[in-house]
């Protein structure tokens, strides 16, 4: 920064310096949203596809947890769940079915913020339908969601936004919601860092790692490190994780940074949370090969995705396959809605937004090249033209992340040409078929009712990360157990006490001759 611009900054008033300082720690690129937003989506998935398989014997009346046993055992009367409605089988495979829909929703963008609440208000009642399989990855999950729908991240990589009518959108947004989704992760390991000097284990001994690995959730490899490694690996591994977890979240808020300047200050930021990011996700990684303890490190890494700064994008956008695509220019019948939409979404979730999207009618020679062949029109860096699968191959090689799948998709040629063929063919009728594509106004600025969510939830955020460290309780007893209802609880002790034992469940049944036996097993 030049001597000019430092004077100037300085300059500035109070308000503004502060807005920009705010903004530097807390705000959020779009596409680092965007990136979460697909994760979640992702996870919520997966886990419904994990769930389902065993739907009848967790979530119905057959099962192990009947309803009359799930309203016996119910902590507090803000626990409710949709799942408990019927005990049938058709039922939970019915509000399965909304829920994936609501995720693919969410997944690609389509009425963002409304498939967000959705997606959670579902997950918070699968949740508490049956208790005993539900773990901390579970409420992780179920609040990143919340956060997510509170913040703008359907705006890019989306549905929303590429039939957006709002101009000018930023690259990033910071308010409460975006501070709440980049704080929740360090918050989480912060003070689960705290609550784990509480066993010697931790920071005596350094056993918590080999305690860890114990048969009842030991992965194949966290097996071999057991019994065919040095028991000091898991002495390293535990002091990894006590540093990686403690320091991580500092380096990626370093509060001595607001007395740096401005360029000084976003630079060294960026640097410490990719090396936060780098650490945090090998942790995870490493969970996740020795342990089994269902999405918890899939719901832990996306969350820490959320703290992806701007220059991890530009430096991606710098890349030669971008600077070509600023050449790239995509020409549509002006006379077809379905055509504009098409080219939108195709834009929107395979190029750089600054590709530029034209009707035909602005170049007459294109527009009867069009007409006669029936075609979109795409003309790359070069000038060349290229038409129907082609222009679609053209595409994808000048997409930043989809250009790997050129080749492959280039042998289906003779397959991808037809379908063109007879997509152009029917267009009124795939009109008619996505005629709920609708455009619209994505605002990234959040209303009043969101922002004061947003308030809430933080403050419910810090207060209960406070009162998990407490052995007086901060809070009152009506808020946490509201918080519980919600999966909005923050306590985050899990393997703080190290399991020095092992089970496993049990069926008892009776048979015709009055002997008892365990039909689980044994």
């Amino acid at each position: 920064m030049s001597k000019a611009k430092k004077a100037a900054a300085k300059k500035a008033p109070l308000r503004e310096r502060i807005a920009i300082q705010l903004d530097d720690f807390f705000g959020v690129d779009l596409r680092t949203m965007a990136l979460v937003r697909i994760c979640a989506a992702l996870t919520v998935l997966w886990t419904l596809a994990i769930l389902y398989q065993d739907l009848a014997a967790f979530f119905t009346d057959a099962g192990i947890y009947p309803r009359e046993y799930w309203l016996e055992t119910r902590r507090s009367q803000y626990i409710v769940s949709f799942h408990v409605i019927r005990g049938e089988l058709w039922w939970q495979q019915f509000l399965f079915g909304i829920h994936a829909i609501f995720a693919l929703m969410l997944l690609f963008g389509y009425k963002t913020r409304f498939a967000s609440v959705m997606t959670w208000i579902l997950l918070v009642s699968l949740m508490a339908r049956t208790p005993p399989i539900v773990h901390r990855g579970d409420t992780l999950l179920c609040l990143m969601l919340l956060w997510g729908a509170l913040s703008p991240w359907g705006a890019r990589f989306s549905i929303d936004g590429a039939l957006n009518t709002v101009k000018n959108i930023p690259r990033r947004v910071t308010n409460f919601a975006t501070a709440g989704l980049l704080l929740q992760m360090p918050l989480l390991y912060f003070f689960s860092t705290i609550l784990k000097f509480e066993h010697p284990s931790w920071h005596t001994n350094f056993t918590a790692v080999a305690y860890s690995l114990s048969p009842e959730y030991v992965t194949a490899f966290g097996q071999f490190l057991t019994e065919h490694q040095p028991f000091f690996i898991t002495q390293v591994l535990t002091v990894y994780t006590l540093i990686v977890e403690g320091i991580g979240p500092v380096l990626m808020f370093l509060p001595l940074l607001i007395f740096t300047s401005r360029e000084v200050r976003v630079r060294w930021l960026s640097r410490f949370r990719m090396l936060g990011i780098a650490g945090l996700t090998a942790l995870q990684l490493g969970l996740l090969a020795t342990v089994s303890v269902g999405l918890f490190p899939m719901a832990s890494t996306l969350a820490i995705l959320a703290a992806l700064p701007t220059s991890f994008w530009d430096r991606w956008g710098s890349s030669e396959r971008l600077q070509k695509a600023k050449g790239l220019t995509i020409f549509y019948d002006p006379d077809c809605g379905f055509c504009k939409k098409m080219v939108l979404l195709i834009r929107e979730f395979l190029l750089p937004g600054f590709v530029k999207v034209l009707p035909a009618s602005d170049e007459p020679e294109l527009h009867k090249r069009m007409k006669k062949n029936n075609s979109w029109i795409i003309r790359d860096s070069e000038g060349n033209l290229h038409e129907r699968y082609d222009g679609f191959l053209t595409v994808v090689g000048y997409s930043p992340w989809a250009f790997v799948l050129r080749p492959p998709l280039k042998i289906f040629t003779f397959i991808g040409d037809p379908v063109y063929r007879l997509v152009a063919s029917n267009r009124p009728a795939m009109g008619w078929m996505t005629r709920w594509l609708d455009y619209g106004a994505y605002h990234v600025r959040t209303g009043v009712i969101c922002g004061l969510a947003s308030v809430m939830l933080m403050a419910s955020t810090i207060g209960g990360n406070i009162d998990s460290i407490t052995e007086d309780r901060l809070l009152p007893r009506e808020i946490r157990q509201m918080q519980r209802g919600l999966r909005v609880h923050q306590n985050w002790r899990m393997f703080v006490t190290p399991f020095t034992w092992s089970s496993h469940f049990v069926m008892h049944a009776t048979l015709r001759d009055g002997s008892e036996v365990d039909l689980f097993g044994g």
